[in-house]
């Protein structure tokens, strides 16, 4: 399969400061899903993003590389999965999600997922009009989450789950603009 997708984004402010700007987005995408055989499938592909507004050195360019297992065998079901980031200001990094699940009947699941994340700042945050801050770092998160999700009765299900996330330098609107705080905790 392949998906692209352009955007041109021409914006005006008018108003005591007034400012524009013009921007542009590609997205290309290929990607395979395989079914080896009925306990096991595979989606694996790649994404190339650029962002560029008319402003010099203001394009971020993203390749991801990323492969996802499906395995199926008796009552569990597991899905593995990992994502290369290639950025051209941020440099590489690894995600990865973990999900296996087991099915106690064909009412009832008990699961377990872990992941990390990576959040590049915006090309709006970086340069934009309002609060812009070319030195921003990354997010970086990890969460962890486990429940059990029952059907009561025909295709109503109720979950009940507990999760825990940590980000690293959140990006948060502070009053001098954007800006890196050190860390966030959710959990509940």
């Amino acid at each position: 399969y392949f998906n692209y997708g352009y955007d041109f984004t021409k914006r005006a402010y008018l108003s005591s400061y007034d400012f524009s700007t013009k921007g542009k987005f590609n997205n290309a995408e290929a990607f395979v899903h395989h079914s080896f055989n009925k306990n096991l499938q595979m989606v694996a592909g790649a994404d190339y993003q650029t962002y560029h507004i008319a402003e010099s050195d203001t394009t971020n360019r993203i390749v991801s590389p990323y492969v996802s297992f499906s395995i199926h065998a008796n009552q569990w079901n597991i899905e593995l999965g990992g994502r290369f980031n290639h950025h051209n200001q941020y440099g590489n990094n690894f995600t990865y999600s973990f999900n296996p699940s087991y099915l106690i009947d064909n009412k009832t699941k008990l699961f377990i997922n872990a992941a990390s994340g990576f959040r590049a700042p915006s090309i709006d945050e970086l340069f934009g009009p309002f609060g812009a801050n070319p030195n921003l770092k990354p997010e970086k998160s990890n969460s962890q989450e486990a429940g059990i999700q029952t059907e009561l009765i025909q295709q109503l299900f109720v979950t009940i789950a507990g999760f825990n996330r940590t980000i690293n330098d959140v990006i948060i609107y502070g009053n001098n603009g954007y800006e890196n705080r050190d860390k966030q905790h959710d959990y509940g």
